[in-house]
């Protein structure tokens, strides 16, 4: 048996002073539900376990005591499909300021009256969707209730279940300067909000999706006026909301808005409006940027000309950090997607330039124009670690002219892992540089000059469709590099795919292969492994 705690010299767990307890019951709670806490940018709100620490009110009366007895606690409220607990926490919060995390539309309506009634110390407001036309008497309500200390305010709103626009009204959230001095940070969908300077001016975080504003003959003059006054934004994410709301958008213009504290842009208009704002916002090197278009479902991928090109400034230097980016991930699969970094992958730090594009089901089509994109956005980039991954296709789409125009755009690629989508030869030739013969006359560094990746140093290929003379157009590849003078890779790895009724052709093919040429790659890679996988 353990002695005492007063022969011990030990604290009892009894004998902990109050304000540890507490200290315990808070760190309970973000400690074991840290990774939900919620961020603004979801749909719905996350929860935040903000009652989890109730189960230590079992351990003993005196720490049951305690708990009831710090408001502090109770101040933070994730509600459900009951108000029950909702009830109980408002009634032990006492006076601190609150925090409102409503899961459950019924639940939400059902707490208005709650709400109103405790809005002098409401700080935080969450509310999910979906709202119907008969729940707007209830929402104008609470939007027209005085809540002097409200900081955030997030509420997806959607007037109708079948998104019905032609008939939905949005709900109107006029009252934001008079009645929400204090508001800072607001996320809404579907709603009518007032696009004027005393509404926003204060916001640090903005984010508008899907919604209309109460003038309903905003020019896109006025929408800058407004935008540029809003000099404490840190966060603007703006969805939808500039193509349904705003009318007179020029064809070109040389204004220029400045936001000195924007951290993030998020922009999800048609790709024509996308340019527009990009134009007009001086971003800084620092600015974390996300831009989502859409293509037309009637273009011509033949004639589709500047898929990502159609949605940036003209003028490159708009975008500075693309001066800096060192790291790219290239995604073509069910959406179109450069993401970079100017940190290093390892660092898992957040992608700086995020670019999307949602192209119609043939998205194969419009691979080789998206890669020639990449190419010309980024061949100033100082990248060093590049991802491409595509959906898999035929060597007709891959072209020669289509992978030496990328691989042209990465002097300073170390890193390079490439998933092909199925192609070898196109890829492997620009590689090599085979569109690039070497003269009668070339000395070592004029040949190295001419070559595409010179500083490449670890080369991974994954899901690259076997061939029986796959690995002799690999080898080829990189004697031809060999001969430019490039020193050999430190890693070279191939993954080789089979589909599945060619299976036992293809591992017997690759059985024999293989003892050939592991080997023999060794003139070009200090380490070469390679497999094939089903």
């Amino acid at each position: 048996m353990f002695a005492p705690s007063h022969s011990s010299g030990l604290a009892s767990i009894h004998d902990l002073p109050n304000e540890i307890l507490v200290k315990i019951y808070q760190t309970y709670t973000f400690q074991d539900h840290q990774c939900s806490i919620p961020r603004l940018h979801r749909r719905h709100p996350r929860l935040r376990h903000a009652s989890c620490w109730s189960f230590l009110m079992l351990v003993c009366r005196h720490w049951r005591a305690v708990a009831l007895a710090t408001p502090t606690l109770w101040q933070v409220i994730d509600v459900f499909k009951t108000t029950n607990w909702l009830e109980l926490a408002l009634e032990r919060s006492h006076d601190a300021v609150l925090e409102l995390y409503f899961h459950d539309r019924d639940a939400a309506l059902a707490s208005i009256p709650l709400i109103i009634s405790q809005s002098r110390r409401l700080r935080i407001l969450h509310l999910p969707g979906t709202f119907m036309r008969s729940d707007l008497p209830s929402l104008e309500a609470l939007f027209q209730t005085m809540m002097p200390v409200l900081h955030e305010l997030r509420i997806h709103l959607e007037p109708s279940r079948t998104r019905d626009r032609t008939t939905a009204s949005p709900i109107p959230v006029a009252s934001i300067d008079t009645h929400f001095p204090s508001l800072r940070s607001i996320r809404l969908e579907s709603a009518a909000v007032p696009w004027t300077l005393p509404a926003l001016s204060r916001m640090r975080y903005l984010n508008l999706r899907d919604c209309t504003t109460l003038d309903t003959d905003l020019t896109f003059d006025q929408f800058l006026d407004t935008l540029e006054g809003c000099t404490e934004l840190e966060d603007l994410r703006i969805h939808s909301f500039v193509s349904t709301t705003v009318h007179q958008v020029p064809a070109g213009f040389a204004r220029t808005v400045f936001l000195p504290r924007l951290q993030r842009l998020t922009v999800r208009e048609p790709p024509a409006l996308c340019r527009q704002l990009l134009s007009a916002v001086r971003i800084s090197p620092t600015t974390i940027l996300r831009v989502f278009g859409k293509l037309d479902p009637n273009m011509d991928p033949s004639g589709a000309q500047g898929l990502f090109m159609s949605m940036l400034p003209e003028d490159p230097s708009r975008i500075p950090a693309i001066r800096t980016l060192k790291y790219a991930n290239v995604y073509c699969h069910e959406i179109i997607s450069f993401s970079l970094q100017s940190a290093s992958r390892a660092s898992h730090g957040p992608d700086l330039v995020m670019l999307t594009l949602d192209t119609p089901q043939d998205i194969a089509a419009y691979i080789p124009r998206a890669l020639e994109d990449f190419a010309r956005l980024f061949s100033s980039a100082p990248l060093e670690d590049v991802q491409i991954s595509c959906t898999p296709d035929s060597d007709s789409v891959h072209t020669l002219a289509t992978w030496s125009r990328v691989f042209a755009a990465l002097p300073a690629v170390h890193t390079l892992a490439v998933d092909p989508g199925w192609t070898l030869r196109p890829m492997w030739a620009a590689l090599a540089g085979r569109h690039l013969p070497l003269l009668a006359g070339d000395s070592e560094a004029d040949a190295a000059v001419r070559a595409l990746c010179p500083c490449l140093r670890l080369l991974e290929l994954q899901y690259v469709i076997w061939e029986e003379n796959a690995l002799d157009c690999i080898f080829e590849s990189m004697r031809l590099r060999a001969r430019r003078g490039l020193p050999k890779l430190d890693v070279l790895g191939i993954t080789f795919f089979s589909h599945r009724g060619e299976r036992a052709v293809a591992v017997a093919e690759f059985q024999r292969a293989l003892p050939v040429y592991e080997e023999r790659m060794g003139e070009f890679a200090a380490s070469f492994h390679c497999g094939l996988s089903s």
